[in-house]
C-alpha cells in the first residue's frame, strides 16, 4: 500500500512538473496545489526528478477568449516564465449554453545553469467559464492572486470590454493591452483612459502596440537631437506638415504616433475629416500656426511588424524628414532619412520587436506610470471623440 501511494505521488509529481495539465477541483485549486508541489519537493530527493526550487516574483493574469487559448496562451506563459518567474492564471471566457467552470495546474520548469540539476519552477493555472457573463471568472481568479506581490494583467483579446475588466481592476496593479489586435474599425482609445479616470487608485496601463513604436519614436527624436548636424530641437517649431502612412485595416499604430507627435509638441486638435475613404486630415494648432496631420492607409501593405509604414515631418527651408519600415533577409528596419537642399542623410535601426513573449516580457518589468503614454493616450481619446469610424 506504501509502494503503491508513493509511486502514484512520483507520477504525479513527474506530470505536474513536466507541464502537464491536471484537473482540479475549482473549489480546491490552492490546497491541491499545495499537494502537488509538496509531492514533488518528497520525490526530488530520489533518482525519478531532479530537486525542484519553486520561484515566485510576481502573479500574472492572462485573459483570452480564444478557441485554442489552452495551447497558444499556454505557450505564451511557458516562454515568459522562463525570465519572470511568477504564478500565472490563464482566465478563460467562452460562450456557451450552459454553465461549466473547471480549472487545471501545471508547473513550468526549467534548469538553472547555475544549480546544475535544480529545476527552477513555477505554476500556470487554468481556469475555464463557459456560459453567459464572466462574472464567475473573476471570483475565481483572484483570490488566487500572490499577496503581497504585483499583479499584471495582460487583456488578451480584440476588444475592450469593461463589464468583463471592471471586476479584475480593484486587484491589479497594472494593466496591459494590445490596440493592434483590436479588431478592424473597433478602437477603444476612450475607453482605456476611463480607467486611469474612474477610479481613485487606477491600474498602470500599457499597450503593446505603443512599445512596437519605440524605434519609430527613438530615432525621430533623434532625428532632431543628435544624429544630424543639420537638424536641432528648434526646428520642431517649423513643422509644416505631417503624412502617416500605414496598413490597412487597423489604424491603432498610426493614430498613436500622431497622438505622440501633438502630445510632445504641445498641438491641440482642432478639427478631423475623412478626405476619401483611405485619408483622414487633422488639423493642429501650435500657438498662432496651424499643423495638418495626415493618415492615408495603404490596402494590401504587409503589416507583420505592426501597420505603420512611414511618417513623413515638412520642415521649412524645403527640408523632410522621413522614417519608413523596410525589410531585408527576414528582418524589419526602421530607415530615417533627411532630405533637404544639402542632399539626403540616412539613419537606420532595428524595426519593432513583434514577438509577444518578449514585449510582454519588458512589461512585467515596469511598474510606474508611463506620462508620455498617458498625455498620448488623451490625444487619441479625442481623435477617437472626432472621428469614432476612424
Amino acid at each position: 500500500m506504501t509502494i503503491k501511494t508513493t509511486t502514484s505521488r512520483a507520477a504525479a509529481a513527474e506530470e505536474f512538473l513536466s507541464g502537464k495539465l491536471a484537473q482540479v477541483d475549482v473549489v480546491a485549486i490552492e490546497r491541491e496545489l499545495n499537494t502537488l508541489w509538496h509531492s514533488a519537493a518528497e520525490t526530488g530527493s530520489d533518482d525519478q526528478l531532479p530537486d525542484v526550487a519553486r520561484a515566485c516574483v510576481l502573479s500574472l493574469i492572462l485573459y483570452s477568449r480564444d478557441e485554442d487559448a489552452e495551447i497558444s496562451a499556454g505557450n505564451l506563459l511557458d516562454q515568459i516564465t522562463l525570465s519572470h518567474p511568477c504564478r500565472a492564471l490563464l482566465a478563460i471566457a467562452r460562450p456557451g449554453a450552459s454553465e461549466q467552470l473547471d480549472a487545471w495546474v501545471s508547473a513550468r520548469c526549467h534548469l538553472s545553469s547555475a544549480a546544475g540539476s535544480k529545476q527552477i519552477c513555477c505554476e500556470q493555472i487554468t481556469v475555464r467559464f463557459e456560459g453567459v457573463g464572466v462574472h464567475a471568472l473573476p471570483s475565481v481568479v483572484i483570490p488566487l492572486l500572490v499577496p503581497d506581490l504585483p499583479v499584471f494583467l495582460w487583456w488578451r483579446t480584440p476588444d475592450f470590454n469593461r463589464k468583463a475588466l471592471d471586476p479584475f481592476l480593484p486587484a491589479i496593479d497594472r494593466l496591459v493591452i494590445d490596440s493592434g489586435a483590436w479588431a478592424p474599425g473597433q478602437h477603444y482609445f476612450s475607453e482605456v483612459l476611463k480607467c486611469l479616470n474612474d477610479r481613485p487608485e487606477p491600474p498602470q496601463i500599457s499597450d503593446l502596440n505603443w512599445a512596437r513604436l519605440e524605434p519609430w519614436r527613438r530615432l525621430l527624436a533623434e532625428s532632431f537631437d543628435s544624429l544630424w548636424p543639420d537638424t536641432s530641437p528648434a526646428e520642431l517649431e517649423t513643422i509644416k506638415g505631417v503624412m502617416i502612412e500605414y496598413a490597412s485595416p487597423n489604424s491603432a499604430q498610426a493614430q498613436l504616433m500622431g497622438g505622440w507627435l501633438a502630445s510632445r509638441l504641445s498641438w491641440q486638435l482642432d478639427s478631423l475629416v475623412a478626405s476619401d475613404s483611405r485619408r483622414w486630415l487633422a488639423v493642429f494648432r501650435n500657438g498662432t500656426r496651424t499643423v495638418p496631420v495626415e493618415w492615408q492607409s495603404a490596402k494590401g501593405a504587409a503589416a507583420g511588424d505592426g501597420n505603420l509604414l512611414s511618417v513623413s515631418l515638412s520642415l521649412a527651408g524645403e527640408k523632410t524628414v522621413r522614417a519608413d519600415l523596410q525589410r531585408q533577409e527576414g528582418q524589419s528596419f526602421v530607415c530615417a532619412k533627411l532630405l533637404g537642399n544639402a542632399g539626403t542623410a540616412q539613419a537606420v535601426c532595428n524595426g519593432p520587436d513583434v514577438d509577444e513573449a518578449r514585449l510582454i516580457g519588458k512589461e512585467l518589468d515596469l511598474l510606474a506610470a508611463d506620462p508620455i503614454f498617458q498625455e498620448t493616450l488623451r490625444v487619441v481619446a479625442k481623435i477617437q471623440s472626432l472621428a469614432p469610424g476612424f
